[in-house]
């Protein structure tokens, strides 16, 4: 039988890695429902995938993933040179927000002390409050006379948590929610509503009026500051209140 030569099986090793390892930047995600998204693929499992976009990051289970092809040489340019900004700019943000002394140890200890109040993992803490069924929080919302906000997410999402402990826990940003009637729906438990508003990221925020009817939707994660914006934006689309 004859020997197939080292030189063959090394470039036959390489040729399968390269087209075997997961694209690493300029990426074309095209979704079994048809939506494509441009981004950057920061992580992936056999389960699931984060892409980085712009409005934001997301998770997608790979079962959702009919695709995932390197966009153009340009394309491919453009999103890493915006990328190296991007993580150039958290970090002088991070260096600019150090203090330049002892009250880093006081920091390190308001964790725990958010955990001594009885905390549930996914959730802001008790100033604000979220209803877990659909039924219930739209027909509070009605009540209240307030739109309904939605904020879907899954047990997984390592982004959905980030968005509670960073985002939905800000003071400024737990003001702003009190003008809404706050739903917080696991979607795989809630994959029907998840699906009627076509969910298929996470995490993913949507602003309903009084009857369900969507206003307002944002894939992906963001920070206090974009969040705050969402809402605004939110509230000035939203009908104003019935008369009482």
């Amino acid at each position: 039988m004859r020997r197939i030569p080292l030189s063959f099986k090394i470039l036959l090793l390489l040729l399968l890695s390269f087209l075997l390892s997961p694209p690493s930047y300029g990426d074309t995600i095209r979704l079994k429902n048809g939506n494509v998204f441009e981004g950057i693929v920061v992580d992936s499992d056999g389960d699931h995938t984060t892409v980085k976009l712009d409005v934001g990051t997301m998770t997608f289970t790979n079962a959702e993933i009919e695709s995932i092809g390197a966009s153009s040489a340009e394309e491919k340019d453009a999103l890493e040179k915006r990328w190296k900004i991007e993580k150039q700019r958290a970090k002088t943000s991070q260096l600019l927000a150090r203090p330049e002394a002892g009250p880093v140890k006081e920091e390190k200890k308001k964790p725990a002390t958010t955990k001594k109040r009885g905390q549930k993992r996914w959730r802001a803490p008790a100033e604000i409050s979220w209803i877990e069924n659909y039924a219930e929080g739209i027909s509070k919302a009605k009540i209240a006379n307030k739109p309904a906000m939605i904020d879907f997410y899954t047990e997984w999402c390592g982004w959905c948590k980030k968005l509670d402990k960073d985002t939905l826990s800000n003071p400024k940003v737990q003001d702003k929610l009190k003008e809404f009637t706050l739903l917080k729906l696991d979607a795989e438990v809630h994959h029907d509503t998840a699906a009627e508003y076509g969910v298929t990221g996470y995490p993913t925020t949507l602003i309903l009026d009084q009857k369900g009817k969507l206003i307002l939707k944002q894939p992906g994660y963001m920070p206090p500051k974009g969040y705050l914006k969402f809402l605004d934006k939110a509230a000035a689309q939203a009908p104003e209140p019935a008369p009482e």
